[in-house]
C-alpha cells in the first residue's frame, strides 16, 4: 500500500509539473524572442514587442499556484482544484475568442495550438485533481 500511496503521489506531481513546464515554455518563448513572435500574433512594431513580452509576464505571473501545487499537491488541499480551474478558464477563453480569428490565418494557428495545449493540459490536471483525491482518502 504504501508504494502504491508513493507512486500515486510522484503521478500527481509528474501530471501538474508537465503543465507547468508547457506554460513556463511558453512564457520563455514570449520573453526571450517577442520579435520573432510577432507574426503569430499578427502585430509589429515596439507596441507588439510590449504586448508579446507582457503575455510572456502574464503566463509566468499564471505558474506561481503551479509551482506550490508540484511541490506540495496535497498539503495545501485548494490548489489543485484552483489551477485546474485556471486551466479551464484558460480554455474556455480560448473557444470564445477562436471564432474571432476567420480570416487571421497566423493567429488562428496560435489560437489553435493554445487550444490543444489547454485541452491536453486540462486532461492532465483533472487526472491530478482526481488521482489526488484517491490520495488523500487513502
Amino acid at each position: 500500500m504504501v508504494k502504491k500511496t508513493k507512486f500515486l503521489f510522484i503521478l500527481i506531481k509528474l501530471l501538474i509539473a508537465a503543465v507547468m513546464i508547457w506554460n513556463l515554455q511558453a512564457a520563455v518563448s514570449l520573453l526571450i524572442d517577442p520579435i520573432g513572435q510577432l507574426p503569430y500574433f499578427l502585430l509589429g512594431g515596439q507596441v507588439g514587442v510590449i504586448v508579446i513580452s507582457s503575455i510572456g509576464i502574464l503566463f509566468l505571473m499564471w505558474n506561481i499556484p503551479y509551482i506550490f501545487a508540484v511541490l506540495h499537491p496535497t498539503d495545501w488541499k485548494i490548489l489543485v482544484p484552483v489551477i485546474l480551474t485556471m486551466q479551464l478558464v484558460g480554455l474556455l477563453g480560448e473557444i470564445w475568442i477562436f471564432p474571432l480569428t476567420t480570416g487571421l490565418p497566423p493567429l488562428r494557428e496560435t489560437i489553435t495550438r493554445f487550444l490543444w495545449f489547454d485541452a491536453l493540459g486540462l486532461v492532465f490536471l483533472l487526472v491530478a485533481f482526481i488521482l489526488s483525491k484517491q490520495y488523500m482518502e487513502s
